[in-house]
């Protein structure tokens, strides 16, 4: 779409240029090689098809939400850790509540990170969430194991 809308900008430039330089020619005032070699357009510029370039603000924003989302895990894996090593063996049932002062400290500090995830609250939700609980099972699973 951003095609065809440049391609009409350049060919109305392009006929009122022409209808310029035909009202000069007519009076004789333009000289030949401006009326016989135009400019192209610009804006009609082809890039090259495996040019696929990411602006410097797409990859801030990528470092920002990844940056998240290593924080996040590492808090959940720290905790699944201290939770590993305090809770006993048989109390598998209380490890959910290890897990409540992590999603207590995500929702406040939700705000915090939400440009990140371009400004979409469930989308940082479920990543940070998900970094939480996959990295602290994953540490619980670790120290826990024979």
């Amino acid at each position: 779409m951003a095609r065809t809308m440049a391609r009409r900008v350049c060919a109305r430039i392009a006929t009122r240029t022409t209808m310029q330089l035909s009202s000069l020619v007519r009076t004789g005032t333009a000289s030949t090689p401006f009326a016989t070699n135009p400019r192209s357009c610009p804006s009609t510029a082809q890039r090259h098809p495996l040019d696929k370039s990411v602006s410097p603000i797409a990859k801030s924003t990528i470092f920002r939400r990844s940056v998240a989302i290593v924080v996040a895990g590492a808090l959940g894996a720290a905790s699944g850790a201290l939770a590993a090593s305090l809770l006993p063996a048989d109390q598998f049932a209380w490890l959910g509540l290890a897990l409540l002062p992590l999603f207590l400290l995500l929702e406040s500090l939700l705000k915090y990170v939400l440009f990140a995830f371009n400004d979409d609250p469930g989308a940082a939700r479920m990543w940070l969430a998900g970094a939480i609980l996959v990295c602290f099972y994953a540490a619980w699973s670790l120290l826990r194991s024979p």
